[in-house]
C-alpha cells in the first residue's frame, strides 16, 4: 500500500503546486477495509469477526498494528507531499493523531453515544489541530430513513426564524434534500419496472 500512498502523494503535490489546496488522506478504516488488520480474506469476512463472540481477541493489538502502518505512511509521503496530511479513521484503528496535521473523524451518531455524542466530538477538537469529519450520519431510524442533519445547540447561533423546522433541534443538510430526490426517483422507477 506504501507505493500507492507515495504515488498519490506525487500527484497531490503537482496539484498543490498548481495552486490547488491539497490534503493528503493516507488511508480510510484500514482495520477493515485493509488485508491483515482482521482476520478474514475478504470485507465481509472481516466484518462478520466484529459481529460474532470473541470479537475481543481479533481486536487485540489491532491499534498497534493501525498505528505503526500509518506512521510508515506519513515518514514516507512528507517529503513528496508539502500539504496537510490526514488519515480517515474508524473507531476501531484507534489513531495517534501525532504524525497528522489534521485529525480526521467519523462522526455517526447512535442510540448507543447519544449522550457522549458533542462531548466526544469536543473532545477530539483538543488536539491543537484541525478536525475534519471524514464520514457522518447517523443510524437508520426505519426503513429507508437516514438522519443527514445539522445538530443544533446553543453554541451554533442558528436563528430559530431561518430553520425549516423551528421547533426541531436539528436542521436538513442539501444532503437530506439530495438524498431524499434521489430516493423518490430510485422508487418511481422501481415501481416503473
Amino acid at each position: 500500500m506504501l507505493p500507492l500512498l507515495t504515488d498519490g502523494a506525487e500527484r497531490a503535490e503537482r496539484l498543490r503546486r498548481d495552486g490547488i489546496e491539497a490534503v493528503l488522506v493516507t488511508g480510510c478504516e484500514l482495520s477493515v477495509f485493509a488485508r491483515g488488520y482482521l482476520p478474514g480474506g475478504t470485507l465481509n469476512e472481516c466484518v462478520l469477526v466484529l459481529a460474532v463472540p470473541g470479537r475481543e481477541a481479533a481486536l487485540q493489538g489491532l491499534p498497534d498494528k493501525v498505528n505503526a502502518f500509518l506512521g510508515e505512511a506519513a515518514d514516507a509521503v512528507r517529503p513528496l507531499f508539502g500539504g496537510r496530511v490526514s488519515y480517515a479513521p474508524c473507531p476501531l484503528d484507534e489513531v495517534d493523531r501525532a504524525p497528522f496535521d489534521i485529525v480526521g473523524l467519523d462522526a455517526f451518531r447512535s442510540l448507543r453515544n447519544a449522550a457522549a455524542y458533542r462531548a466526544g466530538l469536543r473532545k477530539e477538537c483538543g488536539h491543537g489541530k484541525p478536525v475534519a469529519i471524514m464520514e457522518a450520519g447517523g443510524v437508520t431510524l426505519g426503513p429507508g430513513l437516514v438522519r443527514i442533519v445539522k445538530v443544533l445547540d446553543e453554541h451554533n447561533n442558528y436563528p430559530a426564524d431561518k430553520r425549516a423546522y423551528p421547533g426541531m433541534p436539528w436542521e436538513p443538510k442539501q444532503a437530506f434534500h439530495a438524498l431524499a430526490t434521489r430516493g423518490r426517483r430510485g422508487r418511481s422507477a422501481w415501481a416503473a419496472r
